[in-house]
């Protein structure tokens, strides 16, 4: 079995090998031909995971491979409201804000609008991005880059005590809705 593949690619294949069309397909699972035409296709929110663990079982596929490993995306945006500031060794530094959602989204982020990442902005890293790091393991790039007018304040601790209280009660408002 080809591991390289989609697992959208891997149910054609198997559906192709079976002599089953789409539409037989959609017919056995209960669900629209175009629906099974996007999972193949790559959608794989097309399918809910009631769907996807039958396709698993009709096909004898193991459900381990079922849906892809999910992505972490962060928001570069050093002044994005739930990026988290920090000092070291004066210097300021962000750990962005960060959530696991399937990968190749365009996902920007719900505090600021910016758009976010899912692999590292180090010229040509390019590496999956981490949850728990503030910067790329590989190339040690800053997930948030802090701009020039940030690095050289005055008194970087007061700015940093304004923006994390700011930080927390954005969240806390957001919790609220």
């Amino acid at each position: 079995m080809n591991t390289s593949i989609s697992f959208g690619a891997l149910v054609k294949q198997h559906r192709q090998l079976q002599g089953l069309s789409q539409i037989d397909l959609a017919n056995t699972l209960g669900v629209h031909q175009s629906t099974i035409s996007r999972f193949e296709a790559g959608q794989t929110d097309a399918l809910s995971e009631k769907y996807v663990l039958a396709l698993c079982a009709y096909f004898n596929i193991d459900p381990a491979s079922a849906r892809p490993l999910e992505a972490v995306y962060v928001c570069p945006n050093p002044t994005c409201p739930l990026c988290y500031l920090f000092l070291v060794n004066g210097q300021i530094r962000g750990k962005p804000a960060s959530i696991l959602a399937s990968p190749g989204k365009t996902l920007f982020c719900g505090a600021c609008g910016t758009l976010m990442l899912d692999q590292c902005p180090g010229a040509g890293c390019k590496e999956p991005l981490s949850q728990t790091n503030a910067a790329c393991t590989s190339c040690g790039h800053a997930y948030a880059e802090i701009p020039p007018y940030l690095k050289n304040i005055a008194n970087p601790k007061d700015y940093l005590q304004q923006h994390n209280t700011n930080r927390e009660k954005y969240i806390e408002i957001t919790a609220k809705h």
